[in-house]
């Protein structure tokens, strides 16, 4: 177990002196990309050459988690994003990005279930919008619908 002079906790296997094997980190404070201070973010799971790798869960403090696999410290893998704002992803991920076979339930009702790339719908796709208010099945291209559809 390490606790770290700016509060961080590792608990968990090490090999050469990096986080590998089985551990939990636990940070006790972070700044986001908007400058909003949040806590609670934690990581349980695989670790190899001290980054996240294998199967875990990344609870991000924001109320977003990540269950599924991890590659280099980034979603790899299937796995299932709950974002901050409810909305649900369930599928393939590469390199930190939804990428092939995806499910998104959103917030609103509206699902997804479809193709994407790079975190975009993208390729062949089905919106479905809630309370049976329509869809639209065809395809998509950088996020938006593209071409012909049902």
């Amino acid at each position: 177990r390490i606790k770290y002079a700016h509060g961080d906790i590792y608990e968990g296997e090490f090999e050469r002196n990096l986080f590998h094997g089985y551990g939990v980190y636990i940070w006790t404070t972070t700044i986001d990309e908007n400058n909003n201070v949040t806590s609670g973010k934690r990581y349980e799971g695989g670790w190899k050459s001290g980054k996240r790798h294998g199967k875990g869960i990344f609870s991000l403090g924001n109320g977003a988690v990540y269950s599924g696999y991890f590659a280099d410290g980034l979603y790899h893998g299937s796995g299932t994003l709950k974002n901050e704002h409810g909305d649900v992803y369930n599928g393939n991920w590469i390199r930190g990005q939804a990428n092939g076979s995806m499910t998104v339930k959103f917030i609103n009702g509206n699902v997804y279930d479809g193709n994407m790339l790079m975190g975009r719908f993208d390729g062949k796709g089905k919106l479905t919008y809630r309370e049976e208010k329509g869809y639209y099945d065809g395809f998509w291209k950088l996020g938006k619908s593209h071409g012909n559809g049902v």
